[in-house]
């Protein structure tokens, strides 16, 4: 599916002001780090691919009794009190705030109607630095907006969607193999993890955690150690505890280093336990088979590497399905 490059660059300092003038998706982007936003970031609060995007129509009076638009109008002079706005930045912005231009209904508007005014009501030359990056967004807002137009007229799935599948397709296969350890009868074969490597796949981790359809925010394995090279693949060298350790690898670095106990000399549906950052938090493998694996992961050890905050709703653990790169 052809697409437009996910990631954006912020072209100007991180703004000092929140306007309360400008639209609820806009604030939202700002809590976002230095060149993570993604085009998808704007599906959250998208409106319907078919509204109106011309400027709202206003009744010709508020409910304080004002009119809209009237230059004597007081409704929303004090917009800006209260903004952060240093002294040496007061310079970026126009003295009457956005809000003077407007009546009372502004403020149960909705965001595609604030982004109407700010372009009807403020020349895009007058703009100070929150503005430049308002607009700068606003673009690429439209861009996402004519972009799912075109996927919902080609029938194609979203960037989002594809990932998603994804991640479905490897937890499918490896609750095959689950199926197919619990009915099995008779002896298992012996389990092997030393130097072996588990690409991972999470619907928890897409629903969650994701950061756009990319080679870097796909990759996340996790990778089992090898013994010091006097000891075999399957055979501690003499004088060593036998024990487990490893690394977690997702989004483009190392979410965790593990180590514990030797793991069971046979797979099956049994959990392992191992300790993560220092003891503080711990993961939870079922070793299914020689080629599938469920690792259950704490929110924190997940979020700890990401670049966003972690969504206020996210479960506790979220859990991810291994299979074995050959």
């Amino acid at each position: 599916m052809a697409s437009p490059w996910p990631y954006t660059r912020r072209k100007s300092p991180p703004p000092r002001s929140r306007s309360p003038s400008l639209p609820s998706w806009y604030h939202r982007i700002l809590e976002y780090p230095d060149y993570t936003v993604s085009y998808e970031d704007f599906d959250e609060d998208m409106s319907e691919l078919g509204e109106s995007e011309s400027e709202p129509v206003h009744s010709d009076t508020c409910e304080c009794g004002c009119i809209p638009y009237e230059s004597g109008s007081s409704c929303g002079e004090s917009d800006l009190e209260g903004s952060e706005l240093d002294d040496e930045d007061e310079s970026d912005f126009d003295h009457e705030s956005i809000g003077s231009r407007v009546g009372c209904s502004d403020w149960e508007s909705s965001d595609d109607e604030r982004d109407s005014r700010l372009d009807s009501t403020r020349s895009r030359s007058r703009s100070g630095r929150e503005y430049d990056y308002y607009y700068e967004l606003k673009k690429l807002r439209e861009e996402r907006r004519k972009q799912m137009k075109q996927e919902a007229k080609d029938g194609e799935p979203t960037m989002k969607e594809e990932t998603r599948r994804t991640e479905l397709r490897i937890q499918k296969q490896v609750n095959k193999a689950y199926y197919r350890v619990r009915h099995r009868r008779g002896r298992r074969e012996n389990l092997v993890l030393r130097r072996k490597v588990f690409s991972l796949g999470s619907p928890d981790h897409c629903q969650y955690a994701y950061l756009g359809h990319t080679v870097q925010f796909m990759s996340k394995y996790v990778e089992f150690d090898d013994y010091p090279a006097e000891g075999s693949s399957s055979r501690p060298p003499p004088g060593q505890r036998p024990e487990l350790r490893g690394h977690v690898f997702m989004h483009s670095t190392d979410a965790c280093f593990f180590s514990g106990p030797a793991p069971p000399a046979r797979p099956g549906l049994k959990e392992f336990v191992v300790r993560c950052h220092g003891g503080e938090h711990k993961l939870t493998f079922q070793f299914i088979d020689k080629h599938h694996l469920i690792m259950k992961v704490p929110r924190e050890v997940v979020f700890g590497c990401h670049p966003r905050k972690m969504p206020p709703n996210t479960p506790k653990i979220l859990t991810f399905y291994g299979v074995e790169e050959k």
